[in-house]
């Protein structure tokens, strides 16, 4: 188990390399179709789009919730700028991507001040 441990951890750029790629392949190769709170938050930011305003819009005064504010207007400005749910998903790339980074480098930075205290 061990040596299984240490391969992976020498050779993790081509892991995440090799993540990428298939990732990618995936997102311009299949079919995008949303499902319940994507498909909710990709309508809502559909709307907001339409009338040209952020998410919550006069529109949505008499809605029972006020959802994810964020992401829904994050999606919005995406959709202004590149109509297409494609780019979407390379946002949720890149932020997986990030979240990558940064736990590897909590990681890394851990563990030093462990072996040196």
């Amino acid at each position: 188990m061990k040596k299984l441990i240490d391969l992976l951890t020498l050779k993790i750029k081509y892991i995440i390399f090799f993540y990428i790629a298939i990732q990618l392949v995936l997102i311009f190769t299949s079919e995008l179709s949303y499902k319940s709170d994507s498909l909710y938050y990709y309508n809502l930011a559909e709307k907001c789009l339409e009338k040209n305003e952020f998410y919550p819009s006069n529109q949505n005064i008499n809605d029972d919730y006020i959802v994810a504010p964020l992401y829904i207007n994050i999606i919005y400005m995406l959709l202004s700028v590149y109509n297409s749910p494609v780019i979407i998903s390379i946002l949720n790339l890149i932020i997986i991507l990030l979240q990558i980074l940064f736990s590897t480098r909590f990681r890394v930075n851990y563990f030093q001040k462990i072996q040196h205290d």
